[in-house]
C-alpha cells in the first residue's frame, strides 16, 4: 500500500510565473538570435522537408495522447502525493512510443509511405518519428514539474536545454557542416538532456517517497477507466483533428511543394516567438483551474481568468504587431533572400499566436472544469469548417482553388484560430460569470493600437533602412518599445489595459511570494 506523506514545499504562483517569465525572456533572446540560422543553411526546401515531417507526427503523437496528458496533468495536480499515477502513465507513454514507430514501420512496408511522405526520405521519416516521441516526453515530464510546483528548477533546465541548442546550432552552422541530419540530432540532444534533467528534479523533489515498485492490476484498471471517461470525449476530436491538420499540410505538400512548405514552416517558427512569453503559463493556469474546481472555488477561477488571460494576451499582441509591421525585413534578415517571398505568410501567422494564447488558455479551463464534450464539439465544428477552405486556398485554379500556398494555408489558420477561440471565450464568460463583450474588447484594442504603433515605429525608423534592414530593424524595435512605454503609463486603456494590469506586471517583477 502506498504510503501517505507531506507534499514538500512549493513554490506561489507569482514566483513560478516570474520563473517562466525569466525563462522566456531569454529563450526569446536565443530563439531571435538563432531563428535564421536553419533556414540559411538548410534552404527552403530541405527546411520544408523538416517542418512537414515534423508536423505530421507532432500530430500522430497528439492523436495518440488523445488528451491523456491533459488529464494526467490535471489529476496530478488534484493529488500530487498519488505517484502510482506517475508510473502508470509513464507505462502509457512507452506504449505511445511503440504504436509510433510500429505505424511508422508498417508505413515504410508498404506503398502507403510514398502517398504519406511525398518525396521524402525514409531515413528522414524515421528520425521524424524518433524528434516527435521526445518532443512529447520533454511536454510530460515538464508537466509532472509544474503539477508538483516545481517550475522553477523545471524552468532552468528548459533555459539550459535552449542553452545548448543554440551553442550546437550555431558551432555546426559556423563549421559549415549544418545540414539536415546534424539539424535532426542537436534536436535529439537538447531533448535528451531535457526529459534527463527533468527527471532529475523530480525524483529529487520528495514526491517520489512511497512509489508504488509494482502497479496491481486494479489499480492500473482503475487508472484505465478514469482516463477513459476523462478522454473519451476527446478521441472523436482526435481523429478530427488528425485529420484535419494532417490534410492541411498534405495538400500544401502536394500542390505547394517543399519550398511552399519551407515558407509555411519558416513563417511558423516566426510566428512561435511570440507565444514564449505566454505560451509556457499554460500548465500553471490549468493547474490552478483544476486545484480551484476541485474545490469548487468559482470565484478564484474567475479572478484568475480576468486578472491573467487577458494580460497575456497583452504580452503577446505587444510582439506579434511589431512582427507584422517587421515581417518584410524579419524574412530577409533571419531567412536570407531565399525566404524573401514568405513575407507575407510570416506577417499573417505572426497574429496567430496571440489567438492561440486566448485558445489555449480559455481551454485549459474547459479541460480543468471536466467540460471535454464542449471543448470537443467546438473543436470538431471549426475543423470542419476549415476543411473546404483549405482546399480552396491551396488547390490550383484548374481544380477551382486559388493556388495561395503558404499565404492560404496562414490565413485559414488565423482565421478558424479565432472564430474557433471566441465561441470557447463565449461558453467560459457564461460559466464564470463575466463579461463576454468586455473580453472582446479585450482582444480588439491590443491588436489594433499595437499594430498602429508598430507601423508608426517602423516608418519613423524609414531612413535606416537604407544603412541595413537590420538596423532598421533594431531601431524600429527601440522606438516601438519607448512608444508603447509611454503610451502604458499614460493611457493603458487605448491598448485594452487596465491600472490593476500595471501594477499586476510590477508585483510580479518586483516580488516572489503571492
Amino acid at each position: 500500500m502506498q504510503q501517505e506523506h507531506p507534499s514538500p514545499p512549493q513554490d506561489s504562483l507569482r514566483r513560478r510565473y516570474f520563473s517562466k517569465l525569466l525563462s522566456n525572456a531569454g529563450a526569446l533572446l536565443i530563439g531571435m538570435s538563432t531563428a535564421g540560422v536553419a533556414p540559411r543553411a538548410l534552404g527552403p526546401r530541405a527546411y520544408g522537408d523538416f517542418s512537414f515531417l515534423t508536423n505530421f507526427f507532432s500530430q500522430i503523437t497528439g492523436f495518440a495522447d488523445m488528451g491523456s496528458s491533459t488529464a494526467f496533468y490535471t489529476k496530478l495536480s488534484q493529488r500530487q502525493n498519488e505517484t502510482s499515477l506517475v508510473i502508470f502513465y509513464l507505462c502509457f507513454a512507452g506504449i505511445l512510443a511503440a504504436a509510433v514507430f510500429l505505424f511508422t514501420a508498417v508505413c515504410h512496408h508498404s506503398s502507403f509511405s510514398t502517398f504519406l511522405w511525398p518525396d521524402q526520405s525514409m531515413f528522414f521519416v524515421y528520425l521524424a518519428a524518433g524528434w516527435a516521441v521526445l518532443t512529447w516526453y520533454g511536454t510530460v515530464s515538464g508537466q509532472i514539474a509544474d503539477a508538483w510546483g516545481l517550475t522553477v528548477p523545471a524552468e532552468l533546465a528548459k533555459f539550459a536545454h535552449r542553452l545548448l541548442f543554440a551553442a550546437l546550432l550555431i558551432s555546426l552552422f559556423l563549421s559549415g557542416t549544418l545540414d539536415l541530419v546534424s539539424y535532426f540530432f542537436i534536436h535529439y540532444a537538447g531533448l535528451v538532456f531535457l526529459i534527463g534533467t527533468c527527471s532529475f528534479i523530480a525524483a529529487r523533489s520528495g514526491f517520489l517517497r512511497g512509489t508504488y515498485v509494482h502497479l496491481s492490476r486494479e489499480r492500473a484498471c482503475s487508472y484505465v477507466r478514469e482516463f477513459f471517461q476523462y478522454c473519451n470525449p476527446l478521441v472523436l476530436y482526435s481523429v478530427a483533428g488528425l485529420i484535419v491538420n494532417l490534410f492541411d499540410r498534405w495538400l500544401l505538400q502536394v500542390f505547394g511543394g517543399s519550398v511552399q512548405q519551407g515558407f509555411f514552416g519558416f513563417s511558423s517558427q516566426i510566428g512561435a516567438v511570440c507565444f514564449l512569453f505566454t505560451g509556457a503559463m499554460t500548465p500553471l493556469l490549468l493547474r490552478e483551474f483544476s486545484i480551484s474546481f476541485a474545490r469548487n472555488d468559482r470565484e478564484r477561477m474567475a479572478f484568475l481568468f480576468e486578472t491573467y488571460v487577458p494580460l497575456f494576451f497583452v504580452f503577446t499582441s505587444f510582439l506579434a504587431c511589431f512582427f507584422v509591421a517587421q515581417a518584410s525585413t524579419l524574412s530577409l534578415v533571419f531567412g536570407g533572400a531565399e525566404f524573401a517571398r514568405a513575407a507575407p505568410a510570416v506577417a499573417i501567422m505572426t497574429i496567430y499566436p496571440a489567438h492561440q494564447t486566448y485558445g489555449q488558455l480559455s481551454g485549459s479551463l474547459l479541460l480543468a472544469t471536466g467540460q471535454t464534450r464542449l471543448y470537443r464539439n467546438i473543436g470538431i465544428s471549426f475543423l470542419l469548417i476549415g476543411l473546404p477552405l483549405t482546399y480552396f486556398l491551396i488547390a490550383p485554379p484548374e481544380r477551382y482553388g486559388l493556388h495561395a500556398g503558404a499565404i492560404g494555408l496562414a490565413c485559414k489558420l488565423v482565421g478558424i484560430q479565432m472564430l474557433g477561440v471566441n465561441t470557447q471565450l463565449y461558453f467560459n464568460a457564461r460559466f464564470l460569470n463575466i463579461s463576454y463583450k468586455k473580453c472582446l474588447a479585450r482582444q480588439i484594442c491590443p491588436l489594433v493600437g499595437f499594430l498602429v504603433l508598430a507601423v508608426l515605429a517602423a516608418r519613423l525608423a524609414l531612413p535606416a533602412l537604407s544603412i541595413h534592414p537590420l538596423i532598421h530593424f533594431l531601431l524600429s524595435a527601440i522606438l516601438y518599445v519607448v512608444i508603447v512605454c509611454g503610451i502604458v503609463l499614460s493611457f493603458p486603456g487605448l491598448l485594452g489595459m487596465r491600472r490593476s494590469d500595471i501594477l499586476l506586471i510590477r508585483s510580479l517583477l518586483m516580488r516572489s511570494r503571492v
